[in-house]
């Protein structure tokens, strides 16, 4: 039975129980046939989305605290709680004397740290190349001993007199070369024009070319003369002399190895100095505090805990930052609804304070429920490049749980009854009941699963005063949803677009 008709039995049988006679003008047959006007629209496809409504707690993507690395007199102070700062902000500064003398020391240390290593390391190749010499000379003249001793016992052919002579004539003219060269750096060195080192090698090669010579000399006289038994005696002592002498030059060739490792001490000493200056440079930089934090972001100063000309010491609080240029919320979503969600998802809320809502997406989703209430907790980042969220904001989510694609119409359009709902559709000029299976209703829009289908005429005003059958006029027709929900600014469908 039909609203209208039911209406209708309830007033008649009110009448009649009264005893009252019906009021008002009798209904006649011609005014039964009048067309009732209707307004209708066009069902179209849409977009119907269902949308849950959580609320969460804004939450900086950081919360810093920044604390004093050294101890120092706060003198510069440029920030107060409240502002806005980035990476290259200079938050405070400290009484940096101390740190500068510090560093110009540090300077002076590596200076000389690294003149000292420079010296130990030349004065160790003069050494090696001057002990080289001397073994290779004391070798020279092991060989020429043994060989002036074969001659003394055994004789000299005539090309090993012309060597012999050969030898001789080179030996003499080494220890001029010599001579002169010790002559002039002694005479320097005793002006203070020359080092001790340079010195001592000039000696030692004269001395081992003044030896070598008389070895020379010896071998040529007995070679011209022909030897002795005293000559014989002199060469077997020169040869043990000249044993002697290449014994002491490889023990002194030994002695290089500690010169090496005082050489790479000093090494070490120049590196620590190095060290000590980066640290020095460091504690330096230090006196100036920035915000640690990325190129590009931006922090807010929650609390500042000191005051101009506060000394303050290591690990003293200075500043609590907030970083809010992508803050965070969590949400608490039923488990039959975490399935319709994932990362970087996107999710519309709105803060308190606010008129507009605001993007954010979902960068975290709990693996695990809430014990308590069973619920997962959902994590989202919002943009808030205009810098008006606050720590501690509550808002509003509303994020997507389900779409559909189906046909649409007003949700003040469907009727619900016994047999189910219905909505009133304009067949031709007349009004007919059409069947619906509702998908979802959301901001007073209705996703009909079944019963309609683009194109159908479905009565939005009026559809309460027809019953199925009735005939009707249609005063204005709309053309899909959109049309038939213009110019209304309360309607939260047209706010969604």
């Amino acid at each position: 039975m039909s609203r209208s008709l039911l209406v209708l039995t309830f007033a008649t049988l009110s009448l009649l129980l009264c005893g009252c006679p019906p009021k008002g003008p009798k209904v006649t047959p011609a005014k039964a046939r009048e067309k009732t006007p209707v307004e209708v629209m066009e069902v179209k496809n849409g977009l119907l989305e269902r949308r849950g409504n959580y609320f969460g707690v804004v939450n900086p993507r950081a919360d810093i605290t920044i604390s004093a690395e050294l101890p120092g007199v706060v003198v510069e102070l440029p920030v107060d709680q409240g502002a806005t700062v980035e990476a290259s902000t200079t938050l405070l500064r400290l009484d940096s004397r101390q740190y500068e003398i510090a560093l110009a020391q540090a300077e002076q240390n590596l200076e000389a740290a690294k003149l000292s290593h420079e010296r130990m390391a030349q004065n160790l190749e003069i050494e090696k190349k001057r002990l080289e010499a001397s073994l290779s000379q004391a070798e020279g003249g092991v060989e020429a001993a043994q060989a002036n001793l074969r001659l003394v016992e055994n004789g000299a052919r005539p090309e090993e007199k012309k060597q012999i002579k050969a030898a001789q004539d080179a030996s003499r003219a080494n220890f001029k070369n010599a001579e002169a060269q010790y002559l002039r750096v002694k005479q320097l060195f005793e002006a203070g024009a020359s080092t001790k080192q340079q010195f001592d090698a000039a000696e030692a090669a004269f001395k081992a070319t003044d030896a070598e010579l008389r070895r020379a000399t010896l071998a040529w006289e007995l070679v011209e003369k022909g030897a002795r038994e005293e000559n014989r005696s002199a060469s077997k002592a020169a040869l043990r002399q000249a044993e002697a002498m290449r014994d002491a030059a490889k023990a002194a060739m030994d002695t290089l190895e500690l010169r090496k490792s005082e050489v790479a001490n000093a090494a070490v000493q120049s590196k620590l100095a190095e060290l000590a200056l980066d640290g020095a440079k460091l504690a330096l930089s230090k006196t100036t505090l920035t915000p640690r934090i990325e190129e590009g972001a931006k922090a807010v100063v929650a609390k500042r805990f000191v005051d101009l000309g506060e000394t303050v010491g290591v690990g003293t609080p200075l500043f609590n930052l907030l970083l809010m240029d992508r803050p965070k919320a969590v949400f608490y979503l039923p488990g039959k609804e975490m399935g319709q969600l994932k990362e970087g998802s996107g999710v519309d809320l709105r803060c308190t304070g606010e008129d507009k809502p605001r993007a954010a997406k979902v960068t975290r989703m709990a693996l695990n429920s809430n014990p308590q209430n069973s619920t997962f907790d959902v994590e989202v980042e919002l943009d808030n490049r205009d810098g008006k969220l606050r720590a501690g904001q509550i808002c509003e989510a509303f994020p997507i749980i389900e779409s559909y694609r189906l046909p649409l119409v007003p949700d003040s359009a469907v009727t619900e009854t016994e047999g189910g709902k219905l909505v009133m559709v304009e067949v031709s000029g007349t009004a007919r009941e059409q069947r619906v299976v509702v998908a979802a209703v959301q901001n007073a829009v209705a996703a009909i699963k079944e019963g309609l289908k683009p194109g159908d005429r479905v009565i939005t005003e009026g559809s309460r005063l027809v019953n199925d059958g009735d005939q009707v006029t249609v005063s204005k027709i709309q053309k899909g949803l959109d049309s038939y929900l213009q110019g209304d600014p309360e309607s939260p469908w047209e706010e969604k677009k």
